[in-house]
């Protein structure tokens, strides 16, 4: 790369206008990068599919999930997106919003 990348914080990022900020790496490295448009749910290839505080999670079938906060409890996940869970790859103090499988009435 000619420029390297600028570190950021995916809860409130810092980035350059329509940039976002992204976990690039499995050690939970982030950068900003142009800023995606891709809504919970949706498809996604790579971090930058996906709109601005979304994660594209997923081996084969890759979706949009939100990013959320394990400590600051006015950015939760939302009803429909599970509980925020931490992943070897969230930033500290973030994790994913997610739907626990085999859990059903």
């Amino acid at each position: 790369r000619c420029v390297p990348d600028r570190r950021c914080d995916v809860l409130a990022p810092d980035c350059e206008a329509g940039e976002s900020c992204y976990i690039v790496t499995s050690e939970g490295d982030t950068a900003c990068l142009r800023a995606g448009d891709r809504a919970t749910g949706e498809m996604c290839d790579e971090q930058a599919d996906c709109a601005p505080a979304h994660f594209c999670a997923g081996l084969t079938l890759r979706t949009c999930v939100r990013i959320c906060s394990l400590e600051n409890t006015s950015l939760p996940c939302r009803v429909d997106d599970g509980s925020c869970v931490a992943y070897s790859h969230s930033p500290e103090g973030t994790g994913l919003c997610t739907v626990e499988q085999g859990r059903g009435g």
